[in-house]
């Protein structure tokens, strides 16, 4: 009998996990179980307890982690937890203390539902660039941002609440395919996306050299980093400038006002920035260009210079290779 009362304790205990999930959470883990069915809130969570219960020590851990950390345990914490658990502590007591980390802090408000078949998708909770992108987390409804080089969204799925319309090129086919879905999970419908790759002309074509990396792909012959056992091929993408995509797009409508433009690019950015000169003079938006070749930095200040911004305006970020400049 005291065996059976035992077992319903645990029981019990683990029946209050799903209580301590947020809703985004309660999606993350049904996204981790593969729970595509519809259901109400509350039959999802049932469903997702009883997951949860059925789990080995080992298996709950890495669901916690994926569900809350949005990583793999590391070896050390993967030990202690599941040590406290094989000693009695229970499992809803492990969530509420990974739930007490300043790592689950700082990510609870932050990071967005992923997909997950890029071999970089964890670049898209944007934790790598976070302080970042928080400079321009400040409302801007009728604004516009461009994000060239969008990859999975790092930029664009914490930036959309704040922007009225945001454009995302991306030329990469995993990566754009991946952008998409994560939109999709977050439902955010005020980004277009663009399967094009941003160059200095206004039409064309142009091999994008593949790495295993999604986010490595590159207009020019190879990688600025040395990635030769990294690279899987080439295919050819379709190439415009900013300012000729923008000529198009804004023809019909009423220009809204751009105010942040991000360049990505793996080392083609100064081509980017030719292709955008009138642009940035009509708008003369906040820029976050990153430079992967350090050859480009001084052309594309002397570029921005001779349309009006003062060279004493950029921040000279060497450590993260940025040049950043905020209007």
């Amino acid at each position: 009998m005291a065996i059976k009362q035992l077992f319903r304790k645990i029981l019990k205990s683990n029946r209050k996990i799903t209580s301590l999930l947020t809703q985004k959470e309660v999606k993350r883990a049904a996204y981790l179980f593969k729970i595509t069915k519809s259901r109400d809130e509350k039959a999802l969570r049932a469903h997702i307890e009883e997951m949860l219960v059925h789990l080995s020590n080992n298996e709950f851990i890495h669901a916690l982690y994926y569900i809350l950390l949005y990583r793999e345990p590391d070896p050390d914490g993967l030990r202690s937890y599941v040590r406290a658990l094989e000693c009695g502590v229970s499992r809803t007591d492990i969530l509420k203390n990974i739930k007490s980390s300043e790592e689950y802090k700082i990510k609870v408000d932050n990071v967005p539902l992923l997909d997950e078949s890029s071999s970089d998708w964890y670049l898209a909770s944007g934790n790598h660039e976070r302080q970042l992108i928080n400079i321009f987390k400040t409302p801007q409804s009728t604004s516009l941002f461009i994000d060239i080089g969008a990859h999975v969204g790092t930029w664009t799925l914490q930036l959309a609440p704040f922007f009225g319309g945001i454009i995302a090129f991306e030329p990469n086919p995993l990566a754009c395919q991946s952008l998409r879905r994560n939109l999709e999970l977050n439902q955010i419908s005020n980004v277009r996306v663009e399967e094009i790759a941003l160059w200095s002309t206004p039409v064309g074509k142009m091999n994008l050299v593949l790495y295993c990396a999604p986010a490595q792909s590159t207009l020019l012959p190879a990688h600025p980093i040395d990635n030769k056992t990294n690279k899987i091929g080439e295919i050819q993408v379709v190439t415009t400038s900013l300012d000729a995509y923008l000529d198009v797009y804004l023809r019909d409508i009423k220009a809204p006002k751009i105010k942040l433009i991000k360049i990505d690019v793996e080392g083609a950015e100064l081509e980017v920035v030719k292709g955008a000169v009138n642009t940035i003079e009509r708008h003369k938006p906040s820029l976050v260009i990153e430079l992967h070749l350090p050859q480009n930095e001084k052309p594309i200040k002397e570029i921005l210079k001779s349309i009006g911004i003062k060279v004493s305006e950029y921040i000279w970020q060497a450590q993260k290779h940025l040049l950043y400049v905020a209007t």
